[in-house]
């Protein structure tokens, strides 16, 4: 069991808007509307963001052009990209470090694959102690 995480500084969490996982979705151009403005808020108000890419070969191999971020949401250097290979964000990956080392205790999280990659991120922060959003 992991310590409890104080309330503090919240983060936004950006989950697997790779060019594969984007173009599956029922309404892409409406997602990555939204997702856009999410992050330029983020940026404007000091909000750190985190990234995450999802490993699941063949659609989504490390390193392949559909495994890559979508270019109309390019992290800014520096941003933590956290590499994954399960649905939780949370599992076998350093994101629970990531956020502690930014002391955030508060997650808005957002992306693809609500009923899958986005649950279980959302349930494993729940669990972490983390007080989640899902926009």
């Amino acid at each position: 069991m992991t310590e409890p995480v104080q309330p503090g500084t919240a983060a936004l969490l950006v989950v697997d808007m790779q060019q594969a996982s984007v173009a599956a979705c029922a309404d892409p151009d409406a997602l990555v509307r939204a997702v856009v403005v999410l992050v330029n808020r983020a940026r404007l108000a000091g909000v750190p963001v985190i990234w995450t890419r999802h490993n699941s070969p063949p659609e989504l191999r490390m390193g392949d052009d559909s495994w890559q971020i979508i270019d109309e949401l390019q992290p800014a250097p520096g941003d933590p990209i956290v590499e994954k290979s399960a649905a939780s964000a949370f599992a076998d990956t350093d994101l629970h470090d990531t956020l502690r080392s930014l002391g955030v205790g508060a997650l808005w999280v957002c992306g693809v694959a609500s009923e899958a990659a986005i649950l279980a991120t959302c349930c494993s922060g729940m669990e972490r102690g983390y007080h989640v959003t899902l926009v």
